[in-house]
């Protein structure tokens, strides 16, 4: 499973923050979570396209980093914004020994949220207790930690997932009333994806997630996640590093976490404008990767397929 070779650490940043981190030893990755506070508008629970844009464009320069990812949530149980960005070893010694990884991370953290205090976001590293807390909620809908993530099972298909937790604590969007009266421990997730490098497309998706709670008749009490990822271009060094060019590739993956009536009134929103319809897409065969890359646990959806899963999709 993807997350077998991950585990969660906390280290005291220099500031004085407690910082978790998912360290990821087979791709010798760490990433970290910040939490991001005084939003404005509707719940309080989105962010807008523009804000989101000009963070990716301030750490597009920054070093060693694999991605970042914008997360916010709208519905039932909506969780507050998060920025998860992950980080690669880098030299012998860090591959080897990835403690020193997570401590080289501490180092860097505070860079993180000083760019998102510029872009106005009061953004803050999350301790390993609350980040895993915000995990395991955005995954099974219930209360607990990121070791109960353990006793999950996935049951996959080609277009959806069922999230199966035991006898956890349902928060929001994780109850019966959510996946069709099927008990609390069940959840029902379908991830879609959407090239945000269109500005329609963003825009249409921002909309989305404005106008989702205005939808209760129709979704109940279904949940929407969108994770919004900035993938850095680089350029080889003599060093046999990479260089960050400022540019990158951006996507989104959308969580619909509901009944099948849930899909269907997103998808007509986005077919209403063409040229938007066809650049969001469900994600086909690989449904699992995709839900799991959308909480921010370090899951790179690009790392995690195959190259036939690749072609002809986002």
């Amino acid at each position: 499973m993807e997350l077998a070779g991950t585990r969660l650490v906390e280290e005291r940043d220099v500031r004085g923050f407690d910082t978790g981190m998912f360290i990821d030893a087979a791709y010798r990755q760490a990433t970290i979570n910040l939490a991001v506070g005084g939003v404005g508008g509707g719940r309080g629970l989105t962010v807008a396209e523009d804000t989101w844009r000009r963070w990716e464009d301030a750490v597009a320069r920054v070093e060693r980093m694999v991605c970042t990812c914008t997360i916010d949530e709208a519905g039932a149980g909506a969780a507050g914004p998060r920025i998860a960005t992950t980080f690669r070893a880098v030299g012998k010694a860090e591959r080897r020994d990835l403690d020193r990884l997570a401590t080289d991370m501490s180092l860097r953290s505070p860079a993180l949220y000083d760019h998102a205090e510029a872009m106005g976001l009061a953004a803050r590293p999350m301790s390993a207790a609350d980040v895993g807390s915000v995990v395991c909620r955005g995954l099974t809908g219930s209360s607990g930690s990121f070791d109960d993530l353990g006793r999950v099972r996935w049951e996959s298909s080609t277009d959806q997932v069922v999230v199966s937790s035991p006898v956890l604590e349902p928060v929001g969007a994780g109850n019966g009333a959510v996946d069709g009266g099927v008990g609390p421990a069940r959840r029902r997730c379908v991830a879609l994806t959407a090239d945000t490098s269109d500005p329609s497309v963003a825009g249409v998706i921002d909309q989305i997630m404005a106008d989702w709670e205005n939808l209760d008749e129709v979704c109940g009490a279904a949940l929407v996640r969108r994770t919004r990822f900035f993938r850095p271009y680089v350029v080889p060094e003599g060093t046999g590093e990479n260089r960050a060019t400022g540019h990158g590739r951006r996507w989104a993956v959308l969580t619909i976490v509901g009944t099948p009536a849930v899909d269907a009134v997103l998808r007509q929103v986005v077919d209403a404008v063409p040229e938007v319809g066809l650049k969001v897409r469900r994600r086909r065969g690989v449904q699992r990767v995709s839900v799991l890359s959308g909480v921010g646990v370090g899951v790179c959806g690009w790392q995690h397929t195959t190259g036939a899963d690749r072609i002809g999709r986002i």
